[in-house]
């Protein structure tokens, strides 16, 4: 299963025929959310270390992003666990313009930037990056936009969803079927195949009938797993569920950490 992933990602990347191996079922496209400057900066390679101070919300952001009262209480078993979670998403909107909605709500388009990703490795909202550094990489694993769940959005990165229906949360292990796929492939080993394996997932696929993909629709009571590999950063597996949907457009997730892997090193483009 762990091979058949591998070569199904290299196929649908490099357009190679395997023989003997599962059909790959490419899913159709749906265009993904369009990479904003705020996320892939147009800087020049020497240039791309700046200063980045992450965006500190305020009291009554901080008191938006806090799930509700009930969701605590209905999962305040399950969230005291080890490397489990319950957080609230805002779903991203154009950087730098701002909308009737935000005006009213009083959301700036820096605290929705903020808002609509999150760490599963920093257990935070945001990118997570202070101080002279390359402002497209980051520790968010997981963003909100256009009704979508994605991964892989930093440079460096490799993301991959894919997703369970509506099975509770607590019974998924890596051994669940669909999940042992993207459990314990290998991550990128150079640039190059950082570059097929983003391909790969952006374009997405179904295997054995699982959908996988670097982005999928973002729905109520539906769970998803995903693994996360960062070059020098964190690679890791979570399953997430979608607990909540609330009228201001936000999603509470409910977590939980299946596999932490060794930090990930591969060599970048020069």
């Amino acid at each position: 299963m762990r091979y058949a992933l591998i070569v199904s990602l290299l196929f649908l990347a490099t357009g190679i025929c395997f023989a003997q191996e599962p059909q790959v079922v490419p899913i159709p496209s749906r265009p993904l959310p369009e990479r904003r400057s705020r996320d892939v900066p147009l800087l020049p390679r020497a240039r791309r270390d700046v200063y980045v101070s992450e965006y500190q919300p305020t009291k009554s952001e901080k008191k938006l992003l806090a799930p509700a009262p009930e969701d605590l209480q209905t999962f305040a078993e399950f969230i005291h666990l080890p490397d489990s979670g319950l957080f609230r998403i805002f779903p991203a909107g154009p950087w730098r313009v701002v909308s009737v909605d935000q005006l009213e709500s009083k959301l700036t388009p820096e605290f929705i930037h903020f808002a609509s990703r999150y760490s599963f490795t920093k257990t935070k909202h945001g990118q997570s990056l202070q101080g002279y550094v390359d402002p497209g990489l980051g520790w968010a694993e997981i963003k909100f936009e256009a009704d979508m769940l994605t991964a892989g959005f930093t440079r460096s990165s490799v993301g991959l969803f894919v997703g369970l229906g509506d099975v509770p949360l607590q019974t998924i292990t890596e051994t669940t079927p669909g999940v042992t796929a993207i459990a314990d492939f290998p991550g990128p080993r150079d640039y190059l195949e950082e570059r097929n394996y983003v391909l790969a997932c952006r374009q997405g696929f179904e295997l054995k009938g699982f959908v996988y993909r670097s982005s999928l629709p973002a729905t109520v009571n539906n769970t998803y797993v995903l693994r996360s590999i960062t070059n020098k950063r964190a690679d890791i597996l979570v399953a997430l569920r979608i607990v909540r949907a609330d009228e201001n457009g936000s999603l509470t997730l409910l977590w939980k950490k299946l596999k932490v892997n060794p930090k990930p090193s591969w060599k970048r483009k020069t």
